[in-house]
């Protein structure tokens, strides 16, 4: 009887230890949004953007606004035309500096960069507005 309450009490301990939190993942290392559940902010943040994106490119009608993803290019869903309203939004929506979205904008590649970008020049996040623009 003693045994079976101690292998019990093991395995209940090895289950809630490995279960107990989720694994931190840096962002430039994902591929999807799911896989930073482990890092609270940019899980939020990653969203957030990937939505207000998403949105945008249907909006204005971009020719690949239907596969907005983390490393999606961003040449492949916006066109050079298109990428001052991007821009704009951004900086609208995150409170960039507009010095530092045009100086910065030209070296990102795809979305998880833009991300990351957000998350380092963005100001007063707020995941939990009714603003749909945020």
């Amino acid at each position: 009887m003693k045994k079976n309450i101690s292998l019990v009490l093991t395995v209940m301990m090895v289950l809630m230890l490995n279960s107990a939190c989720n694994t931190y993942r840096s962002i430039s290392s994902v591929t999807k949004v799911s896989q930073l559940k482990g890092n609270p902010f940019m899980y939020q943040l990653s969203k957030a953007v990937l939505k207000n994106v998403a949105a945008y490119a249907v909006k204005i009608g971009a020719k690949g606004s239907g596969k907005v993803n983390m490393v999606t290019p961003i040449a492949d869903v916006f066109s050079s035309e298109q990428i001052g309203g991007l821009k704009e939004l951004m900086t609208l929506s995150y409170n960039i500096s507009p010095k530092k979205m045009n100086g910065g904008f030209d070296k990102l590649l795809n979305f998880r960069d833009l991300i990351m970008f957000v998350g380092k020049y963005g100001k007063g996040f707020n995941f939990y507005s009714k603003n749909s623009s945020l």
